[in-house]
């Protein structure tokens, strides 16, 4: 008579086969399993620790040696120094799945400690790095070969032990890495006090070598000791093999044998289409981008008051609690796998809690006590996530449970790419950009509140704390900012100064090109199309074009009469949509019929494009390339598809008009004969709306002011009554209104929309460069921006600089003001190009507005806000339009 056999799925218990006699009793073979599992502890656990243990010694000591000299003798920046970081993960994550599918088809015992060798020979390379290019390709090199080990001992233990046994033993594997931090932190310390100058090598690079040299010779050693899979394990009998094979199957539904084989695209295409996968896939990459913590923790120890050397040490209780958590999360996990969900929700809220707390407490112990439990939250919870997903697994075949959790691995530590931003070194000793991060993301349920930050309005405030002169460091780079008039006069000398092309301007040639306001000093092509485009933008050719803007702005304020009484507008949003219907037509003969309807395509482009462009500078190239590519090429070709539209309208609809799009196509260059070809035409299309897109900003904040002022109101209507009346509004009237020029002016002082422009001395000027009479003194090949808001707002010319006063731009008053008080438009030949349509738009669409519709404040409390990347524009400001009562 056969034994029963019963599914023991979840159960925990043994499974009995035939080849288990009725005679055996049930505790006998109970304690074959028992005695079997202790056995493969013994081979595994202390083997796989171990190398894990030198793993996350080799992928962290780079935090170790930075704080112990790496940093000054390789001069890495805070940002140099995190893109070491990054280039590991990169090749780590790109890496995994394919090493994992390796494995799945090999034996480990032969596969893990072959790359842990290599790596091991590529650490003990770092010691001899000289630069910040040999330090980032052998972090590069070390991700490619660690990529193989840590998925592939997820593999391992799932391929070995049952759901109920799986979270103490991933805690055993994870306390690798959290002693690692510990051993780290004191090996770190002993290395570099007691080896500094051992041999005339400093004691960071002597690090390299040491730990390097343990991971080589544990490697040899685990060669030996490492079990391969059940079926093959060659430290196992047969019948040993075939229990470790039959009692996951009872418990789990997991197949240790050879019959069920997937292969490559098979077990990709499995994997990726399995829901769970991708549910434990984005809760990793919260836990982990999270616990990027780890490789600032002497960084921050420092941070918060301790020495180089004393910080390596108080590391090391973080970690201490860290692994005391771990430990009995994991045992707790096992006796109630139903709820490891649960624990790990828990965990997870004492470390937000924790990373509130940390941004608002300054006392340093306090501090420090609140860092130690919020990594004790996240340790906790990275090995339980792995054992949930381990076990979640189990009914795969080897192939696919080797892809899905190398998949999961991979995407938690792609998180770990902006991790290694949070903590820059100028935060110190606060650091309440990485803890507030860390504290949006550990609960993978809530969402993060996304805080708006602008380059401009933070130069703004950088000057309103430091005064006329102050420098700032982005990615190495020294940049020289100047807020008065005195110095803005200076700068504005052609014959020491000229136009800086870089940062945001050399970003936004990827919509277009070389044109003319992104065109280097040097590229010839600027003088071209200057030549052929200039004489389309004089004062006398701009104003033919006065009767189409006057009669596009009387569309606009029309479509607002027919809205009926206390329509509510958004001020910027109406008047962006008439500055481009008014460019396209004016410039290019072509109605977008954009005042009403959907906001035209263009208008969201440039506002993407140009604020990718700003903030391009401001982060490595790897990130921007990572994250931010796709959506900027979108916008660019959004735009550059605008430009083409233009163009084959004129050419599918022939026309007589002689304005800039017919220069542009027929056109030459009287000094050198050359025309423009279609991609250069499509360029400076782009460039026209761009560089209009400051008047709607003008015009918007000049409302604002406005209503903030009413007898200003009563004054420029007063004037407008008077000069024009009832007769039609004609170009000849625009100089017969100062008051409501003085308004223009005005705003365009106090809101510069047009925020700055970059200087550099010119090519050959011996250094240093001295300014106000040698009272600064700068590189002579140093770039310096001059923001308007601080020039605009000199005490020294401007009495009560913030109070809105048109009459003191009236008039004399206006012709007395220094000329570096009036560079609203640039300076120079590389001045903005149209001044003359955008002065003529403002006082047509301004005189508009005034003559025919009121306005009143949507929200009588509101405060003018502004962000923008190439202008700068209010933000959230409507207002109510209405007929104006006669």
């Amino acid at each position: 008579m056969s034994p029963e056999v019963e599914s023991l799925h979840g159960k925990g218990t043994t499974l009995f086969t035939d080849d288990i006699t009725q005679d055996e009793s049930h505790g006998s073979v109970q304690a074959k399993e028992k005695a079997l599992v202790k056995k493969i502890d013994l081979f595994l656990l202390p083997t796989i620790w171990l190398m894990y243990l030198l793993s996350y010694v080799d992928r962290t000591n780079i935090g170790n040696a930075k704080i112990a000299g790496m940093q000054e003798d390789l001069r890495l920046s805070s940002s140099q120094y995190s893109i070491a970081l990054i280039v590991f993960f990169i090749s780590y994550v790109i890496f995994e799945v394919p090493s994992n599918l390796i494995l799945s088809k090999s034996r480990p015992s032969v596969f893990l400690p072959t790359i842990m060798i290599l790596w091991g020979v590529v650490t003990c390379c770092m010691a001899a790095v000289q630069s910040y290019r040999q330090l980032v390709a052998l972090r590069f090199v070390v991700g490619v070969l660690e990529a193989g080990f840590a998925p592939g001992v997820l593999l391992i233990l799932s391929s070995w032990y049952k759901r109920e046994e799986q979270s103490k033993r991933f805690a055993v594997y994870i306390s690798a890495a959290i002693l690692s931090g510990a051993f780290g932190g004191l090996l770190a310390g002993s290395i570099t006090n007691n080896l500094e100058g051992t041999h005339g090598i400093r004691g960071w690079r002597w690090l390299f070598i040491v730990e390097g040299a343990a991971t080589i010779g544990w490697a040899c050693i685990a060669r030996f000791l490492l079990l391969d899979f059940p079926q093959n394990s060659q430290y196992l009998s047969e019948d040993e093999r075939r229990l470790a094979s039959e009692r996951l199957l009872a418990a789990d539904g997991t197949s240790a044998d050879d019959e069920y084989r997937l292969g490559p695209v098979q077990a990709v295409t499995n994997s990726l289409t399995n829901w769970r996968v991708w549910l434990f896939t984005t809760g990793y990459m919260v836990i982990v981008g999270s616990s990027t913590l780890s490789y600032f923790y002497p960084t921050l120890v420092e941070g918060l008051g301790y020495t180089s050397n004393k910080a390596q040490y108080m590391t090391v209780p973080i970690y201490a609690v860290a692994f005391v958590c771990n430990a009995f999360t994991g045992y707790v996990a096992d006796k109630v796998p139903a709820h490891r969900g649960m624990i790990i929700s828990s965990w997870l809220t004492l470390s937000l809690c924790c990373s509130v707390a940390t941004t608002i407490v300054t006392d340093f112990k306090a501090r420090y006590v609140l860092l130690v439990f919020m990594a004790a939250g996240l340790w906790s919870s990275n090995a339980l996530s792995l054992s949930f997903a381990s076990s979640s697994f189990a009914h795969m075949s080897r192939e696919g449970r080797a892809v899905s959790l190398a998949f999961v691995n991979a995407m938690g530590n792609l998180a770990q790419i902006y991790g290694a931003y949070l903590f820059p070194g100028e935060n110190a000793p606060r650091y309440i950009m990485g803890f507030s991060v860390h504290a949006c993301e550990d609960p993978a349920n809530q969402r993060p509140e996304m805080v708006h930050r602008n380059t401009w309005i933070s130069l703004q405030k950088l000057w309103e704390k430091y005064g006329e002169i102050f420098k700032i460091t982005v990615l190495g780079q020294d940049i020289v900012f100047v807020g008065n008039v005195a110095l803005c006069e200076e700068l504005c000398d052609e014959k020491r100064f000229r136009k800086f092309v870089g940062g945001p301007i050399v970003e936004i040639r990827k919509a277009v090109n070389a044109s003319l306001f992104t065109a280097f000093a040097d590229e010839p092509i600027w003088g071209v199309h200057h030549r052929i485009l200039a004489p389309q933008l004089t004062p006398t050719a701009v104003e033919e074009h006065f009767t189409e803007v006057r009669d596009i702005a009387a569309e606009l304020t029309a479509k607002w009469r027919g809205m009926g009484n206390n329509a509510t507008i958004s001020a910027i949003g109406e008047l962006n949509r008439l500055d481009l219907e008014t460019t396209t037509f004016c410039f290019f003969g072509r109605r977008l019929n954009g005042l009403t309807g959907p906001e035209p395509a263009m208008i969201k482009a440039m506002d993407g494009g140009t604020g990718e462009a700003m903030k391009r500078p401001t982060r490595p190239k790897v990130l921007n390339w990572l994250v931010y590519q796709s959506r900027f090429d979108k916008d660019c070709r959004a735009m550059r598809q605008y430009a083409l539209e233009c163009l084959e309208y004129r050419r599918s609809h022939p026309s007589d008009r002689r304005d800039m799009l017919h220069t542009m196509m027929n056109a030459k260059d009287p000094d050198t004969g050359k025309s423009m070809n279609e991609q250069q035409i499509i360029d400076e299309i782009v460039t026209m709306p761009i560089g209009s897109s400051t008047a709607p900003c003008v015009i918007s904040c000049a409302i604002y002011y406005l209503l903030q002022n009413p007898a200003c109101i009563t004054k420029a209507r007063k004037e407008i009554d008077s000069v024009i009346g009832r007769y039609e509004f004609m170009h000849e009237h625009l100089d017969a209104l100062p008051y409501c020029a003085g308004i223009v002016h005005e705003t365009m002082r106090l809101t510069a929309a047009a925020p700055g422009f970059n200087i550099e001395p010119l090519p050959g000027t011996q250094g240093p460069i001295l300014l106000a009479g040698g009272k600064y003194q700068v590189p002579a090949k140093q770039t310096m921006i001059i923001v308007l808001h601080g020039v605009n707002r000199d005490p020294a010319v401007f009495e009560r600089p913030e109070a809105f006063r048109p009459d003191r731009m009236v008039g004399e008053a206006f012709d007395e003001l220094p000329a570096a008080a009036k560079k609203w438009f640039g300076n120079g030949k590389r001045a903005c190009i149209g001044r003359h349509h955008a002065w003529m738009w403002n006082m047509i669409t301004l005189v508009t507005l005034l003559k025919d519709v009121d306005f009143e404040m949507a929200d009588p409390g509101y405060v003018l806000q502004r962000d923008g990347w190439f202008n700068l524009r209010p933000v959230g400001f409507d207002v109510k339009v209405k007929e104006r009562a006669k």
